[in-house]
């Protein structure tokens, strides 16, 4: 008779899967066969054998599958696919079992028997089933032991639940369930994984536009974050609701042959991940229907459900266009490319005639000084220096004695008090823009955002103005 179990887990969970496999082989006195792959006392993959057709033979040939299922934010894909190969119609019938160590369980199987691993109750409805159900072990002609008495049942029970409750075996039950705080809109959309395989390993030409169709007329979003519908103008979405049908309530292009330029952006990415590849950031955006927002859509995941035939993609809806979001490092203007002096003994003689002229003659309204170390000193704007040097035209005093360096030592206090901030490269725009309050019209970038380290750029609230 075929008595064959097989213990499908992650190897996180080896220690209760072994928990299990110690228990039915000392109850059974080793009449049950058990293939575990992360205890080599019990039957798994063998060296030098191909690990697929080893898993499909015994996977095939089992009588029970027993899914040690732990919680929902792991990955639990392997298992899954282990579940669907056993339950494949053409093999033979198999019983899966899932034993449920925590408070999630697995949506594919919610309607399976589970046994509840910290209840004593199903713990003994799991061996009395084991030892007397003749439909337990579906290959074998009888019961287990179909005499089995109920005081044995009881016994057995109270052996497994009290080994599983050893300490360090399970997981710690948690006081609240998972909850996921998406930070973005998040979508998740489900394709047929035949056909999103078949367009990945395709060398057609037609690929990406293959991609596309599949996006608008197949994709199912199966998960969608709280603030997700709201992008498109809508309150809550429906179950599988398709993609396409998304597109056309927020006013997209998806039942015509266009589409719009960031659901193309989109196809782009899938592919690229379905081929495993890293995507690339495409800068297409769409703006939140009813506000002002700009979001861009980052493919960031694909995930492979073989028991299920599909394919899960997830895409983000950044606001990368927020000024929260931008560095004040991708928007300055790189120090080398910065007209400036450094403040050296020339500097400082230089006739300030001479240096309005040269501000003049190269178009340049503002000038960054800098110590010899590249620290930043002061911003001198062009009008600063022609009031200065108006005031003593007025006192009838000679321009050509003017010099740079008694302008900053008299104007210190006067011209160039808080003309410029500084900030670290990570800083935002919105940190430039809060910064450039009041008289303060520039931001230095250094090193450490300090004043005392090297610049690395500079940005203007002309500048700024234009991000914004």
């Amino acid at each position: 008779m075929s008595h064959n179990l097989f213990i499908s887990h992650k190897h996180s969970d080896a220690r209760i899967a072994q928990v299990l496999a110690d228990f039915v082989e000392s109850r059974t006195l080793g009449q049950v066969s058990v293939h575990m792959s992360s205890d080599p006392r019990y039957k798994g993959p063998r060296l030098g054998k191909n690990l697929n057709e080893e898993l499909g033979e015994a996977l095939y040939s089992c009588d029970v599958l027993l899914l040690v299922y732990t919680s929902a934010d792991e990955d639990w894909s392997y298992c899954m696919f282990e579940c669907g190969v056993a339950t494949d119609p053409r093999s033979p019938r198999t019983n899966i079992i899932v034993f449920q160590c925590g408070a999630d369980i697995p949506a594919p199987f919610a309607d399976q028997l589970r046994v509840n691993v910290r209840d004593l109750k199903d713990l003994r409805k799991f061996t009395k089933a084991f030892f007397t159900d003749r439909d337990f072990f579906p290959k074998a002609e009888a019961a287990f032991a179909p005499n089995f008495p109920d005081d044995r049942c009881d016994e057995a029970a109270r052996e497994l639940y009290d080994a599983l409750a050893s300490p360090g075996i399970l997981p710690p039950l948690e006081a609240m369930p998972v909850e996921d705080i998406h930070a973005w809109p998040l979508l998740r959309l489900d394709v047929a994984l035949p056909e999103i395989e078949s367009i990945a390993h395709s060398v057609d030409p037609g690929a990406l536009e293959a991609c596309r169709r599949l996006l608008l007329e197949q994709a199912l979003i199966s998960y969608s974050s709280s603030r997700a519908p709201i992008l498109f103008g809508l309150e809550s979405l429906p179950p599988n609701m398709p993609f396409g049908d998304l597109l056309a309530a927020g006013g997209g292009a998806a039942a015509r042959e266009e589409s719009p330029p960031w659901v193309n952006a989109c196809a782009v990415q899938v592919l690229r991940v379905a081929r495993r590849r890293l995507t690339s950031m495409r800068w297409e955006s769409f703006q939140e229907v009813d506000g002002d927002a700009v979001y861009t859509p980052i493919v960031t995941r694909m995930r492979r459900v073989p028991a299920d035939g599909r394919a899960q993609f997830d895409i983000y809806a950044f606001e990368l266009a927020n000024p929260h979001c931008v560095a004040v490092a991708q928007r300055m203007i790189d120090i080398s490319s910065v007209y400036l002096k450094h403040l050296d003994a020339s500097t400082r003689n230089t006739r300030l005639r001479d240096l309005r002229n040269e501000m003049h003659e190269n178009d340049r309204e503002r000038l960054p000084i800098l110590s010899e170390e590249e620290w930043p000193l002061h911003l001198v704007h062009r009008s600063m220096l022609e009031r200065y040097m108006l005031d003593h035209e007025l006192r009838g005093e000679s321009l050509d004695k003017l010099t740079l360096g008694a302008f900053l030592e008299q104007a210190r206090t006067d011209y160039l008090a808080e003309t410029f901030a500084t900030l670290a490269p990570t800083a935002s725009l919105a940190d430039a823009q809060r910064a450039m309050a009041g008289p303060v019209r520039d931001v230095f970038v250094t090193v450490d955002g300090s004043p005392e380290s090297p610049v690395l750029g500079w940005l203007s609230n002309v500048q700024l103005t234009q991000y914004l």
